[in-house]
């Protein structure tokens, strides 16, 4: 889950000559700041790839830091795009703006509108996999991406497979949602995971 703000900021001395520019903060709560980074360099990656069709993340401006807390100062410097700077060191960055509506709250109002919603994810999908496609195991390394055969995908997928997220639900305190799950949703769950097995 995740926080987003839009930041909106003036470039000029008045009125007439500025521009305004929109970026969003977003602080992705729950996360690791490892995890928040591999996401941004994902995107970074399939933007540089062709894809056009995302808000992609922006390079944080480095700051000098004094040497006495080389530790914080090492983890900053793998972190290209991430800041733990937050008041609780959740992770954040910003990303560019795109004008726009959630699909979920359009297929929500709207729903006759669902279809062509799906469909139009299912498009922004199959272009986002033509952007990355040929990339090899050495180039994403080098692009500090995780290479899907060794390390399962970008959503975990791999983490699916062997059951670690069957577990975080089973193990989960709320016992309510838990029960529901397990009753309705996890044989379905269970079915489809096969599928991916």
């Amino acid at each position: 889950s995740g926080s987003n703000y839009l930041v909106e900021l003036r470039k000029g001395v008045d009125d007439e000559s500025s521009t305004t520019i929109y970026n969003v903060l977003k602080i992705t709560n729950g996360y690791s700041a490892e995890r928040a980074e591999l996401m941004c360099r994902t995107t970074n990656h399939l933007e540089k790839a062709g894809f056009k069709d995302a808000c992609f993340p922006i390079r944080k401006k480095v700051i000098a830091m004094d040497n006495h807390d080389k530790q914080e100062r090492q983890q900053q410097e793998k972190l290209e795009f991430v800041s733990t700077k937050e008041h609780n060191g959740e992770p954040a960055f910003l990303v560019t703006f795109v004008d726009g509506k959630q699909a979920d709250k359009v297929m929500r109002e709207q729903p006759h509108l669902a279809t062509t919603v799906m469909k139009s994810i299912g498009g922004g999908l199959a272009r986002m996999h033509a952007a990355a496609s040929g990339t090899a195991e050495v180039e994403s390394k080098k692009f500090g991406l995780r290479w899907y055969k060794a390390d399962g995908g970008c959503c975990d997928v791999q983490d699916q497979i062997d059951g670690r997220i069957m577990e975080k639900i089973v193990e989960a305190k709320d016992s309510k949602w838990k029960d529901t799950f397990l009753d309705f949703g996890g044989r379905t769950y269970e079915r489809e995971l096969e599928s991916l097995r």
